[in-house]
């Protein structure tokens, strides 16, 4: 299932996506290939983000609940 997500995302690998994620409790933020950020929770949700502050911003306020 990871091979698959990874490579719909748009990585070689999910090796290579997991080599680019910030891993966190509740969610973890990756930067795609083509430049945006997505935050995704183990669950798989996957919210998209134009820059890595804005994914990041999300991922922390995630945590505040």
């Amino acid at each position: 299932m990871e091979e698959l997500i990874a490579k719909h995302l748009g990585f070689s690998s999910a090796a290579d996506f997991l080599e680019k994620t910030i891993v966190g409790e509740l969610w973890n933020v990756t930067q795609l290939p083509d430049g945006r950020w997505i935050a995704w929770s183990h669950e798989y949700e996957v919210k998209f983000f134009d820059t890595k502050e804005d994914a990041t911003r999300f991922y922390e306020n995630s945590h505040r609940v």
